[in-house]
């Protein structure tokens, strides 16, 4: 499938002990963008280890959504609530920016040790002399994309890298609302044309949506925090309903 079932903005992290380096990534990133500055590792470990208990009551409010829901209750006056009454939800951290040498803990260490409990996707600077553990790192799916100091275009690298990983549907929410679907519904989002065509207009239009099997369709918030829903179908039953009106 060419998207996934779930999107929302969330925070990036930026750990490095230079503190003008630091400074100067932030610059890279959009405005609008929430990012938060460490320039002390065991600091930024702290911090990301008490967000693994904020990632844990968000997933388990979703998966109550929809629990409900197979007791009977509809899912887009709960999906609503939901987004009312929990605005931190954006707070989260989807990407952590991480240089690997620094004093007390490499960043590397720091990754790993978020290892199982945090979800989010983990860049890592790199020295020169580092290229082969950070190769090494990502082939064992330690880390998501490395990027040299070095390099002369070290800024465009993490300026295209960032919205991409930004944007990554966590495993556990495209599992949660997966379950909504029935696959014949699935098997239609799969379509290349239908599929690519969807994405495209979810992206152009939301920031935040959540694809829904009952009824079928997507339910999206966009920049102004206005709702919208989109109503999809098979092209027979958008037949059958056009003869029926």
């Amino acid at each position: 499938m060419s998207f996934h079932l779930f999107r929302r903005p969330g925070s990036v992290f930026l750990l490095d002990d230079d503190r003008d380096y630091l400074e100067m990534l932030a610059l890279l990133l959009p405005p609008q963008w929430h990012v938060r500055l460490f320039h002390r590792p065991h600091a930024c470990l702290r911090h990301m280890r008490e967000e693994q208990q904020a990632w844990a009551a968000d997933c388990f409010r979703q998966e109550t959504l929809v629990d409900l829901w197979r007791q009977g209750r509809p899912l887009i006056p709960q999906i609503l609530r939901y987004w009312a009454q929990h605005p931190h939800r954006h707070g989260l951290t989807h990407v952590g920016v991480c240089d690997h040498i620094m004093p007390g803990l490499t960043g590397l260490e720091l990754f790993e040790q978020l290892r199982g409990g945090w979800p989010g996707a983990r860049v890592l600077l790199t020295g020169q002399a580092d290229e082969r553990v950070a190769v090494n790192a990502f082939n064992h799916g330690l880390i998501d994309q490395y990027i040299p100091k070095q390099a002369a275009d070290m800024s465009a690298l993490l300026a295209a890298c960032l919205p991409r990983l930004a944007d990554h549907c966590h495993d556990r929410h495209d599992a949660i609302w997966r379950v909504t679907l029935r696959p014949q519904q699935m098997a239609l989002l799969r379509q290349g044309g239908a599929g690519r065509a969807l994405k495209t207009l979810m992206e152009r239009q939301w920031v935040e949506y959540v694809v829904l099997g009952d009824p079928f369709g997507v339910l999206a918030l966009d920049e102004a925090g206005r709702v919208s829903w989109l109503q999809l179908a098979a092209r027979d039953m958008l037949a059958e309903r056009a003869l029926s009106a």
